[in-house]
């Protein structure tokens, strides 16, 4: 007995829970926050001007519409007139269910105004009405032979709208030519559900009573009317703004040549009056000049010297290197060679490319863990191969993280190399971050002094070089402005130019002459330059060489240590083995750095390097009689090599590059001409509104 009424305890719990979730749906859907109606009357007097009441009937729920609503109007002109400004807007007044209210609260919010209609007490739940009247003008647009507007009568909203509806009134005696409308998202021509009206031959009337626009639609109308029964209202506006325009070129005009008189008379008391009266900043942009460079070469002196390079000769072998991390190594493996993808990323300054990968991917294929064949036309596909114990041990970490990217992301053993593709994408970012990790103490790269060099440097030395001065005070009496500013500017550009003398940088004098007399050189041509009359104004020249100094030491801040030194110094070698492999050198080295023959075993090792090189083809050059086209051996489809390896290198590179990238309406066209190009949001009014 007592399990019996367990059992109906608990199925009248689960059904009444059932029950309740059930009432909470429904109560939900009901109590969603609409507009249950839009109701717009756009009445247009002849001389342009428009009067429009809104009647915005919503259901409040107190999510979104708590104390009211916010109606915003963009104000920006769009039209075809030549006038450049904002459309006049003001509020004639603003009620809430009946009460009006005073003061009408309005906010400026960039190009667009928004009224706010709100009581001082939260609204009760379900519907309110609120009423907007505002006066506004130039939304009209005049074309050939008729006059038209086009009038976004809602705007977008951020919850539906079920009913909405327009009525326009043009002035008597001016009859509707043509009426249409649109709903749904900007740009649509959908007519569904919209019926359309002419009680009286000056007035349209359009209403959608099932309407329901979803958040993010509005409600377009559009009607035409003789051109010559409503003035165009920016006629007299650009009018009076090429009066202005005219008055302000003629104010410049005058001030040009008052400018140039002052100019004369400083010439007149000498050449150094009147350089620094035609280029007053000249002097502060000097010292601004100094500052930067200070900064830069000052940093890279500290920090941005490379170690002396070593002696380049041809190696036949890839570097050897150790653990370059920083800290110890936690493993006592001895060095070995360098894959392909660690000599391109020491060698670009820890960077590596699509043609690195892909020299990986060649590397993997030689190997016989996977098979490189054509997907397409244009398009590569690798198919992954089992890799042995013995195979896995030999590759590097960077090599095992592309296998294992490679069986990420490969669909039933095969990947296609598609133009950015993300999986390829990621399988390059895994590499990096294993070389990042490898080699972490290779290279010091010394971000933070192009960060705040760019970001704090530069920003300060422009704010002061272009600092506001009053030219008039270099040609008033016996100022001593003119001597001071040339002690600036000799001072500034005299410390720059001395510096390296005082500490020679690795090189010698003969490194600080050689920068000096380019220096010579390149101010001697400006200054004749200047005085040939090619060119004015002197106030642009010290920035620009602000700007390419902070690029020219970001590019070399970076310096290798000692061992990535020692490295890149094999990379020559090995680049100089590639390019020159068959000069008489070549033959009279000897031992372990003797030249091996040619066999197809030593091209394969060797043209994953000379693709990191970019000595591909002249590798591929030397092998040409050696290797036949059917020579791939399993590794590559033989099609592929037909023309050539040379070819078939440069191709899948790119193709890889390519794969490994990342991915990355006028309104003032009528709603009735051919161009259609009317619709939802298209027209003016819009903006939109959500709530308080």
């Amino acid at each position: 007995m007592f399990a019996r009424w367990r059992g109906l305890v608990c199925h009248s719990v689960f059904w009444g829970l059932l029950l309740l979730c059930l009432l909470a749906e429904i109560g939900t859907a009901a109590a969603a926050e609409r507009i249950d109606a839009f109701a717009s009357t756009v009445t247009i007097h002849k001389d342009g001007r428009m009067r429009v009441r809104e009647s915005i009937t919503v259901t409040a729920e107190g999510d979104q519409i708590r104390k009211g609503i916010y109606r915003e109007i963009p104000l920006r002109y769009s039209g075809p007139s030549a006038y450049r400004g904002l459309v006049p807007f003001s509020v004639v007044s603003a009620s809430l269910d009946g009460r009006r209210l005073e003061p009408v609260e309005t906010e400026i919010r960039g190009d667009a105004v928004r009224v706010l209609m709100r009581g001082k007490d939260p609204l009760a739940h379900g519907r309110h009405r609120f009423e907007l009247v505002y006066d506004t003008s130039l939304h009209l647009r005049f074309y050939d032979g008729s006059g038209e507007l086009n009038w976004n009568v809602s705007g977008v909203w951020s919850f539906p709208i079920v009913q909405a509806s327009c009525r326009v009134i043009l002035p008597e005696g001016v009859a509707v030519q043509q009426m249409a409308a649109w709903a749904g998202p900007a740009g649509s021509r959908d007519t569904s559900g919209i019926a359309t009206d002419r009680p009286r031959p000056n007035e349209a009337f359009f209403s959608g009573e099932n309407l329901h626009l979803s958040p993010g639609t509005q409600f377009t109308v559009a009607v035409s009317f003789a051109a010559t029964a409503i003035a165009d209202p920016t006629v007299p506006l650009v009018a009076r703004q090429q009066a202005e325009d005219a008055a302000e070129a003629q104010a410049e005009q005058e001030a040009e040549l008052r400018w140039q008189a002052a100019s004369r008379e400083a010439w007149e008391r000498g050449a150094l009056y009147g350089v620094l009266y035609d280029n007053p900043r000249l002097p502060l942009q000097a010292v601004a000049f100094c500052g930067v460079f200070l900064y830069f070469f000052l940093l890279w002196r500290r920090l941005g010297l490379d170690p002396e390079r070593g002696t380049v000769v041809p190696r036949v072998h890839a570097p050897v290197a150790g653990y370059m991390g920083k800290g110890r190594a936690l493993s006592g493996e001895p060095p070995r060679p360098l894959s392909p993808l660690a000599v391109e990323f020491l060698r670009k300054a820890t960077r590596i490319t699509g043609r690195g990968l892909a020299a990986t991917f060649l590397s993997l294929a030689f190997r016989g863990a996977c098979v490189i064949r054509r997907e397409n036309k244009k398009t590569f596909a690798l198919e992954l191969r089992p890799l042995d114990e013995k195979t896995a041990a030999g590759l590097h970490p960077e090599e095992l993280a592309v296998y294992n990217g490679l069986k990420r992301h490969a669909v039933h053993g095969r990947l296609a190399l598609r133009p950015k593709d993300e999986d390829v994408r990621a399988i390059f970012l895994d590499a990096k971050k294993c070389l990042q990790r490898r080699f972490s103490g290779a290279w010091q790269l010394n971000v933070w002094v192009a960060v705040l060099g760019w970001f704090v440097v530069v920003p300060l030395a422009f704010a002061l070089g272009f600092m506001g001065i009053d030219v008039l005070d270099f040609a008033a009496g016996d100022s001593a402005l003119p001597q001071l500013g040339a002690a600036l500017f000799c001072g500034s550009l005299g410390l720059v130019a001395g510096l390296p003398l005082l500490r020679p940088w690795r090189g010698g004098g003969k490194a600080c002459a050689v920068a000096l007399a380019l220096a010579a050189v390149v101010v001697g041509l400006l200054a004749v330059l200047y005085a040939k009359g090619v060119f004015e104004d002197l106030e642009w020249i010290l920035p620009l060489c602000m700007v390419i100094t902070a690029f020219v030491f970001t590019a070399i801040i970076k310096a290798p240590s000692v061992a990535a030194r020692a490295v890149l110094d094999a990379v020559d070698g090995l680049a100089l083995y590639l390019r020159t492999a068959e000069t008489p050198r070549m033959e009279q080295l000897s031992g372990p750095d003797a030249a091996p023959e040619d066999t197809p075993a030593v091209f394969r090792s060797m043209l994953p390097y000379a693709l990191v090189l970019g000595l591909e083809e002249t590798w591929c050059n030397r092998f040409a009689d050696q290797l036949a086209a059917g020579a791939a051996e399993g590794y590559v489809d033989a099609a592929l090599v037909s023309d050539g390896w040379g070819d078939f290198s440069q191709s899948f590179g790119g193709a890889v590059s390519a794969a490994s990238s990342s991915a990355g309406s006028a309104s003032s066209d009528s709603a009735f001409g051919s161009s259609g190009g009317g619709g939802a949001g298209s027209g003016s009014g819009g903006g939109g509104g959500g709530g308080l």
